[in-house]
């Protein structure tokens, strides 16, 4: 699934998430910091363009920082919008697994020959 817009679809969806629910908090976890920090610049933008594009004024921006992004929305001072976007690690573990047959095998007791 490489380059296929990951993270540029990602952003619309928060951007347009953010201009139409009141009272949203939404997390969004990335392979890296890198990727983080740009994701959340790219909800910013995104939202801009929302505002470019439907001719409405802008909500005004709480706090801006590089895990997240809090905006007032229209309808009361109580509708705050957050979007926070994370660096995580990815950590794939191994598991084995053990069946039913496979137990009775290992101990099943062992038959004496005469």
């Amino acid at each position: 699934m490489r380059r296929f817009g990951k993270t540029i679809s990602v952003s619309m969806f928060a951007a347009a998430m953010l201009y139409a629910a009141p009272n949203l908090e939404c997390s969004i976890y990335s392979t890296c910091k890198r990727i983080s920090h740009k994701l959340l610049r790219n909800v910013a933008n995104f939202l801009e363009m929302i505002y470019a594009a439907l001719g409405v004024p802008p909500y005004k921006v709480l706090r801006a920082n590089m895990e997240e992004l809090v905006v007032q929305g229209p309808d009361s001072p109580q509708d705050r919008r957050i979007v926070n976007s994370y660096p995580s690690k990815v950590r794939v573990y191994y598991t084995r697994v053990i069946t039913k047959s496979w137990m009775f095998r290992l101990h099943r007791p062992q038959m004496r020959l005469r």
